[in-house]
């Protein structure tokens, strides 16, 4: 167990990058930070790395998806294009399903911050692809909290201290924070 364990971020409902970017400056410096993003081949995730990037010169980005085949790869391998052009960003293919994977990139990347937004879309084929859904959003998310909570984290500032937060945004304009303790509306 460490001492620190970064901030963590998980809400699949986000609308757009700005509101995640607006939401982690608000509350935490980036600077020379290494912001772990899965789904990063996504539509929000590719986005959120590239404006990141673009906004903070000494900022790592480090990446991961699985570029399913659930909608066109090609618009993934396009978006993972534009970002691997960026020397301060880092990718990997494959599943947060994947504990050891996973507990590598913790291991070398020491991620500062962890922002998920890697599940399997789709309440369609969740009926007849359950094993995807479990895989990725339940298993793959177990993974990443049992890394911030067991791995090499670099610590970073949460709100009040706190050492594992996770915000929750709700698009009407409130954003609650929950820490070991529970929620807490700041």
């Amino acid at each position: 167990m460490y001492d620190s364990i970064s901030c963590f971020l998980k809400n699949n409902e986000f609308y757009n990058s700005s509101i995640l970017i607006n939401m982690l400056t608000s509350n935490i410096s980036l600077a020379n930070k290494t912001v772990f993003i899965t789904g990063v081949a996504g539509f929000i995730g590719s986005y959120l790395a590239q404006e990141l990037l673009k906004r903070y010169p000494t900022l790592r980005i480090v990446g991961i998806d699985s570029i399913t085949d659930y909608y066109d790869t090609s618009l993934k391998e396009e978006r993972l294009r534009k970002l691997e052009g960026n020397s301060n960003f880092r990718f990997y293919k494959g599943s947060i399903a994947d504990k050891e994977l996973v507990n590598r990139i913790f291991t070398e990347e020491k991620p500062n911050i962890v922002v998920n937004l890697a599940a399997q879309a789709g309440v369609r084929y969740s009926i007849t692809n359950p094993d995807a859904y479990i895989e990725s959003n339940l298993i793959g998310f177990y993974n990443l909290l049992e890394a911030l909570a067991t791995g090499e984290v670099s610590p970073t500032e949460c709100p009040g201290g706190r050492h594992l937060c996770a915000w929750i945004h709700d698009p009407l304009g409130s954003t609650t924070y929950y820490d070991e303790n529970g929620p807490d509306d700041i």
